[in-house]
């Protein structure tokens, strides 16, 4: 049996467990074929999406740069705080 023949069988039990409507083998094998065929891209998309991810979060820690540089501006703007902060 081929990895994906015990796949479909894997399914068709847990469908039949799960009281659901059974799916056909036919079905179960037309989407693993096409999932195998698609590896590639579904690879890349995959990629693109966690580079997506990553430059998101850089931009939130560039982003909170400039707030905390506003939040030290406001500090030293109040003559009384630096000696707050240094104490």
């Amino acid at each position: 049996e081929t990895c994906y023949h015990q796949f479909i069988g894997l399914k068709v039990r847990e469908d039949a467990f799960h009281g659901a409507t059974p799916t056909s083998s036919t079905t179960l094998c037309l989407e693993c074929q096409t999932l195998i065929e698609s590896h590639d891209h579904i690879k890349l998309l995959s990629n693109a999406r966690n580079d997506l991810y990553t430059a998101s979060k850089d931009v939130e820690g560039i982003m909170s740069i400039f707030v905390e540089t506003a939040e030290a501006r406001d500090s030293l703007s109040d003559d009384k705080e630096p000696i707050n902060t240094y104490e």
